[in-house]
């Protein structure tokens, strides 16, 4: 169906590809953590059904006798239809649920039992509602109007109007239709392309071999799917990225000849590109790493389930003095708003009085920490305001290495620039045999679900070591030769 297509090709449009004509033998099993949220968003939907009024459930129905099941229940002005499915003048949609208004009319809503309002509805879910109303108007039963709703987790109501331009993906002329059409006809090629959204594909092992045998544009660190489609007729390899004149690409000093590319961002990517395809190539800084003079540094790193609200279940600390290194974990002991908010107190206390009385400077990696802690701040305003939670990050003792320095300041000969990658890279290794974020989460709810203290002892580690790796990429980044500008 068109609504289920679009959604993968959003998201992909190589993953789209691959799911419908690519070689099974080369797509990795599920991982535990694709399982467990997948066992996730299904109880969270039930559950919110079972607050909903649903007067018709078609959830049960087989797919090919669904349609005529759902005009069924639409002739018989059932007051809300879950799992039905509308299928009429080449329309195929699936919303979760149809609601009659009072005018006897249709609107179709959704269950987005993991989004919050604030977060906006996504492209793929507008254009689903928008298959959806097109449908009921085609069958007779719908107004045209693009109204429709979603159901949040907690069964509130909210409601949607839809614009023209969600409608416009469904002209079967639209650039969009048209290659979804080709790719599940098995007419259209697609490219791999390296990104964030990769870390949990099932065909992430398969896409990244090809993406080096193409020696594809996405191999550089920050340049990703839409920017090397910009790029790729004109440089349409690393090596060629390596090799270009940059004032060669200009239209004058502030643009270059590609849409969303400026000089500086053109000559970065050159400049990546160039560290990448020399085989001798180590990393370096464009300016020395000047960090504070403290007795101590305290590397820290956040855990969180994001199937419970981004629940804080353990703050790390790794604090390295000239005596070596000392790992201060502060975990919740139990699951519940108390606990969160007794660690957070326990973890505020001591990072910001170090920090304060100049006995400490702190790093993390990226932005998660910071934003992590303003959440926290929202929650729990009796332990630390949100005042207080952004002066302390704006404190010249506090440090985002990711943002401060290693994406500004360095050059690395890698293809990006997440901790785990730079680690590897200057020799560090995690304990655990398969270290991740993820598994982290899953390894959390193993210890809550089951008691199983193994699982609690690796996700100990794991953080553990998550801080100890930062603290080596900072040593590396330290001993860095300094150039100002790539050869």
């Amino acid at each position: 169906m068109f609504d289920q297509a679009f959604a993968v090709y959003a998201s992909c449009p190589h993953l789209l590809n691959l799911n419908e004509h690519g070689d099974d033998t080369l797509r990795a099993a599920p991982s535990a953590f694709q399982t467990m949220a997948n066992a996730h968003a299904s109880r969270a939907k039930a559950a919110v059904l079972a607050t909903l009024p649903v007067t018709c459930n078609l959830s049960s129905v087989p797919l090919l006798r669904k349609a005529e099941a759902t005009l069924a229940a639409l002739a018989a002005e059932h007051p809300l239809i879950y799992g039905g499915r509308l299928q009429v003048d080449g329309i195929d949609g699936q919303p979760d649920l149809l609601e009659r208004s009072p005018d006897g009319r249709y609107l179709p809503g959704l269950l987005l039992s993991g989004l919050s309002a604030e977060a906006g509805l996504s492209r793929p879910a507008r254009v689903r509602l928008a298959l959806a109303d097109r449908a009921l108007l085609a069958c007779g039963h719908g107004n045209g109007t693009g109204d429709a709703f979603i159901i949040m987790a907690d069964g509130s109501r909210v409601t949607v109007v839809l614009q023209p331009s969600d409608f416009d993906t469904l002209a079967k002329d639209s650039p969009e239709r048209r290659e979804i059409d080709a790719i599940l006809k098995g007419d259209a090629k697609t490219r791999p392309a390296l990104g964030a959204s990769c870390q949990q594909c099932d065909w992430k092992a398969a896409c990244k071999a090809e993406v080096q045998a193409l020696d594809d544009l996405t191999r550089i660190a920050e340049l990703g799917r839409s920017k090397r489609d910009v790029l790729i007729d004109a440089i349409p390899t690393v090596e060629a990225m390596a090799r270009i004149r940059v004032e060669d690409y200009l239209r004058d000093k502030k643009r270059t000849i590609f849409p969303g590319i400026g000089p500086a961002s053109l000559a970065k990517f050159k400049e990546r590109a160039a560290c990448l395809v020399d085989p001798s190539a180590a990393p370096y800084l464009k300016r020395p790493l000047t960090l504070p003079n403290t007795p101590s540094t305290i590397f820290f790193d956040l855990e969180t389930d994001p199937f419970a609200a981004n629940y804080v279940y353990l703050h790390g600390f790794v604090e390295q003095t000239a005596s070596g290194r000392e790992f201060r974990p502060v975990l919740t002991p139990t699951v519940s708003p108390v606990a969160e908010r007794n660690a957070f107190a326990e973890a505020w206390q001591y990072v910001v009085t170090r920090v304060l009385n100049g006995h400490a400077c702190v790093i993390y990696y990226s932005p998660f920490e910071k934003t992590t802690y303003l959440e926290l701040a929202r929650r729990y305003p009796e332990v630390a305001s949100v005042e207080m939670i952004e002066a302390f990050f704006d404190h010249p003792h506090v440090i985002d290495l990711y943002t401060d320095w290693v994406r500004p300041h360095s050059v690395w000969p890698c293809s990006d620039l997440s901790i785990k990658t730079l680690a590897k890279f200057v020799g560090f290794s995690w304990r655990d045999t398969d270290p991740s974020g993820a598994n982290s989460i899953v390894w959390f709810h193993d210890w809550v679900e089951n008691g199983n203290a193994s699982a609690m002892e690796r996700v100990l580690f794991y953080n553990e070591d998550d801080n100890i790796a930062v603290a080596e990429v900072v040593s590396a980044m330290q001993r860095m030769p300094v150039r100002a500008t790539a050869n």
